[in-house]
């Protein structure tokens, strides 16, 4: 064998021992770490395209941060919620723990976005039908809606739900607050930490004014 040909197959034989010796991670193992800022899944400056994340058989979509589930995506889904059978096709939760969100008893996000605390999230005994296409919060044993409500004349209102859990007694109110830069003054003031409020609805009483601005 040539000088050259015994030089071809040592330089195959150690380019096979350096790829065998550092094989390719996968990029949810340890050992695939980001080094730079500039690493990322995305499109540059020159992309034609929007990037698309998407499933195709009928999955979620997920997204944690410290390993930890705080968004989801529904696919097509149907479950029953507070005796009424719900289609929460592309409904999407955001909660700090989805997993603790489930674990508490929901079946899923009760409105087309759902806003949710981690715990006090059974509240299928005062969901209604009609809040689909709006936002839900659930949390401090509260829940509440802001969204569109089918009329029962051909119209569509935009309603502002509030409900607590069945035994509460304490007075949740509608409020509507004025705020300014914090000064820290416990007075209620637009400069005060709970803010200034004008207007509040609580149940079982008629609106009132409560304050000038």
């Amino acid at each position: 064998m040539s000088t050259k040909g015994i030089f071809l197959v040592g330089a195959i034989a150690l380019t096979s021992l350096s790829v065998s010796a550092q094989p390719l991670i996968p990029w949810f193992l340890p050992g695939n770490s980001i080094a730079t800022g500039f690493e990322y899944l995305g499109c540059d400056g020159t992309s034609s395209a929007p990037l698309h994340i998407k499933t195709i058989p009928d999955l979620h979509i997920d997204i944690s941060t410290h390993d930890i589930e705080r968004w989801r995506l529904l696919p097509d889904a149907t479950y029953s919620l507070g005796g009424s059978s719900v289609t929460a096709d592309g409904y999407t939760l955001h909660s700090p723990d989805v997993a603790a969100f489930y674990t508490a008893g929901a079946p899923g996000p009760f409105s087309l976005e759902h806003l949710a605390a981690a715990t006090n999230s059974s509240f299928e005994d005062t969901y209604r039908d009609w809040a689909h296409t709006g936002t839900t919060y659930t949390g401090g044993n509260t829940m509440g809606y802001v969204g569109l409500k089918d009329g029962d004349q051909s119209h569509t209102d935009l309603a502002i739900q509030l409900a607590k859990r069945e035994g509460s007694t304490a007075p949740d109110r509608i409020r509507f607050l004025f705020t300014d830069a914090l000064n820290g003054s416990s007075s209620p003031a637009p400069a005060s930490l709970p803010g200034k409020p004008n207007f509040e609805l609580q149940h079982g009483q008629l609106g009132r004014l409560v304050g000038d601005v």
